[in-house]
């Protein structure tokens, strides 16, 4: 019985700090979620004002773009990235969620998924009526504007011959549920690149 309280106790005292960080197909704590809707760091700073918030240009393979990080003391939670366009460039000071990634076990999603559990728990929360993707170095899993990246393990054959992962094309749905692999990021709307 004291254990039993002690549990709630724990418990309890955790809601408030996990609430916020709930990720849906419209929200992300405080934070409304939409395709079209526009974001700014203030926005940010304020559905999240006990965590560090920053924003800088990023740059790489892809346009550049304006990336918004919410962390705690410990680690990054999650990021926001907007690609430049016509109506976006480094001045802009509010623009379009083009991609939220979630990088922490910190966060999870609307089906009590995180970052770090494995695809079984992907399947047996959401059902088997999920997509299947080929990212750059990985694969995503996922539908409805939630989307699960995991990487399939190399096998040591693999490794022996110096590969560092495998090829995501051609990946099946099947061949993810049978190497079981783990989420390495959560994001929304759209499979993370």
């Amino acid at each position: 019985m004291k254990y039993s309280i002690i549990f709630i106790l724990f418990c309890i005292s955790h809601i408030s700090f996990a609430k916020d960080l709930i990720l849906s197909q419209t929200n992300i704590g405080a934070l409304n979620l939409s395709q079209g809707s526009l974001v700014s760091l203030s926005d940010v700073k304020s559905a999240f004002p006990n965590y560090i918030v920053t924003h800088f240009i990023g740059a790489g393979d892809s346009a550049d773009f304006h990336r918004i990080e919410v962390k705690d003391n410990e680690e990054p939670l999650f990021y926001i990235v907007s690609y430049f366009d016509e109506k976006t460039n480094k001045n802009t000071l509010r623009y379009d969620i083009d991609l939220l990634v979630v990088t922490s076990s910190k966060v999870i999603d609307r089906y009590g998924i995180s970052v770090g559990d494995d695809v079984n728990k992907v399947i047996k929360q959401r059902g088997s009526n999920l997509v299947v993707s080929a990212n750059h170095v990985d694969n995503s899993i996922g539908n409805a504007q939630i989307y699960y990246q995991v990487q399939i393990p190399l096998s040591e054959e693999m490794k022996n011959k110096g590969l560092d992962y495998i090829s995501p094309e051609g990946v099946t749905k099947e061949k993810i549920i049978l190497e079981n692999p783990i989420v390495t990021t959560i994001s929304w709307p759209h499979p993370s690149w």
